[in-house]
């Protein structure tokens, strides 16, 4: 038959009442607790040290009883080195600074240090018509202010737009021209305003068309042997042959006209009108554009004279 070995038991109430031999043990029945005599005193084998739970950090007593549990602290870290931690990035391992390589921060007033980024300031234009306008400006270094009353433009220069010695005055070079003809302003020009007053006004083709020229003037000479509509020039004329004046006799009407040659034979070459009258001492002819017949003293003619129609006249 099988032993069964039955440990001391009872209720947590009655354990305070308990007397137990050195190594004596009981058991709790309602909280599990195993309590073993030393002797003197009972002691408990398991005792309660907590809420149940999971702990980071935990006191033992001698016998390697967990006798407190807590949670770790800040204190409880020790100093870890960059290389035992994981996942903080490369900016963790920089220096902060404004130098090459540095992690900038922000300063006390809020803003990175001018050596990283530089002051900007956004500048304004604020059109006013008065200095005590500019002057009652919300401005900021570099803000302009152009004013209607004096076609000025000034700038901040300083960051308190209410002095006016803050502000400077942006110069702009005069105007190379001040006036156009003795005007000023919007300037409209006459013809008399720039020594043309006597000149007419006119396309080019109007001037061509029939032009009325006067003084000297010139056009090229065409050659000699030319036959076309170019203008006839003065050198043109000459170089063609021609009769001047002094060689010309007035001959006056019934004096006749006297050619070369001998008396019996003379060549005379005349460009006359419808007719003309040739007297001689042994022939008087008239022609015209139809015929030639002789005159009254035509019975001296002597030979034959053959040109068109020849007319013997009527008896």
């Amino acid at each position: 038959m099988a032993q069964t070995i039955r440990l001391k038991r009872g209720k947590n109430a009655n354990v305070n009442s308990l007397t137990l031999a050195a190594g004596e043990p009981a058991f709790v029945l309602d909280t599990g607790k195993l309590i073993v005599g030393n002797g003197t005193d009972k002691v408990f084998i398991n005792p309660d040290i907590g809420t149940p739970g999971t702990y980071t950090k935990v006191t033992i007593d001698a016998q390697g009883r967990v006798t407190v549990g807590t949670s770790l602290s800040a204190s409880d870290i020790p100093n870890l080195t960059l290389s035992q931690i994981t996942d903080v990035g490369t900016a963790a391992s920089k220096n902060i600074g404004a130098g090459s390589g540095n992690v900038p921060v922000i300063g006390s007033d809020g803003k990175l240090s001018a050596n990283i980024m530089p002051a900007i300031a956004i500048s304004d234009t604020f059109v006013v018509k008065s200095q005590t306008e500019m002057l009652a400006l919300t401005a900021q270094v570099g803000d302009i202010a152009v004013r209607t009353d004096l076609s000025k433009c000034y700038i901040l220069t300083t960051n308190d737009p209410t002095k006016v010695e803050c502000w400077q005055e942006l110069l702009t070079p005069a105007s190379p021209v001040q006036s156009v003809a003795g005007k000023t302003g919007t300037v409209t020009l006459s013809a008399s305003d720039v020594g043309l007053g006597n000149v007419t006004n006119e396309s080019k083709s109007t001037m061509l068309a029939s032009p009325a020229l006067t003084g000297t003037p010139t056009a090229p000479t065409a050659s000699t042997s030319a036959n076309n509509t170019q203008v006839a020039t003065t050198a043109f004329v000459k170089s063609q042959g021609y009769v001047t004046s002094s060689g010309v006799t007035s001959v006056a009407a019934g004096k006749g006209l006297s050619g070369g040659g001998s008396s019996s034979s003379v060549a005379l070459n005349i460009n006359c009108g419808d007719s003309m009258s040739v007297e001689s001492g042994a022939l008087d002819v008239k022609i015209d554009n139809s015929s030639i017949v002789p005159m009254a003293n035509a019975a001296g003619a002597t030979g034959s004279l053959c040109v068109g129609t020849v007319d013997g006249g009527t008896f």
